[in-house]
């Protein structure tokens, strides 16, 4: 029977070479990242916010820090929960969009495509040509607000009208549609 004892440079070797195979402690390692959104298109009358939730998940073996941006329309006010994002290496970090759909938004009127990017800190000061990115699109559109206000029309000769049965009597009336896309008064 014959008994083998490693030697403890050999484990040493041995144990390197499992690190560096399995990518762990790999400080050249690239980032690898994804992030995602609980939806896509969201909808809200006109003056209030809607918010989108995003999820980065580092997939790498370290820290990494993320910088965002948002493209869009200004006037429907993205606005992010913060910038910078650091998430620790197999962890996830959440951020949110909110978006505000103008007060003055015509029914069904949409913000169009609000671009939010994810930059690794990989990438430096100029993300222009980074490959280290990943980005999703997000649309709001505007809500219809049904708002008719109708009144009768009166003068100092109209101010009170009598009837007798059986008799007809023309009235004008005043309606006003208050909302922000057409309607029907019926």
């Amino acid at each position: 029977m014959h008994i083998s004892i490693m030697n403890p440079l050999r484990i040493f070797v041995l144990a390197a070479l499992v690190l560096v195979v399995f990518g762990i402690g790999n400080v050249n390692a690239e980032p690898d990242f994804d992030m995602t959104v609980d939806k896509t298109t969201d909808s809200a009358n006109p003056g209030e916010t809607v918010d989108f939730l995003f999820t980065i998940s580092n997939n790498g073996n370290e820290t990494d820090t993320y910088s965002l941006a948002v493209m869009g329309a200004p006037s429907w006010n993205p606005v992010l929960s913060e910038n910078p994002i650091s998430v620790g290496s197999e962890d996830t970090g959440l951020f949110v969009l909110s978006v505000t759909v103008p007060s003055d938004a015509s029914a069904g009127e949409m913000s169009g495509m609000l671009l939010v990017h994810a930059f690794s800190e990989e990438c430096g000061d100029d993300t222009s040509d980074c490959e280290y990115d990943e980005h999703l699109v997000v649309e709001v559109s505007a809500n219809q607000v049904f708002d008719i206000e109708a009144d009768y029309f009166h003068n100092a000769s109209t101010a009170a009208v009598s009837l007798k049965q059986g008799m007809a009597i023309q009235m004008k009336f005043n309606v006003t549609n208050n909302g922000n896309g057409n309607d029907i008064a019926g």
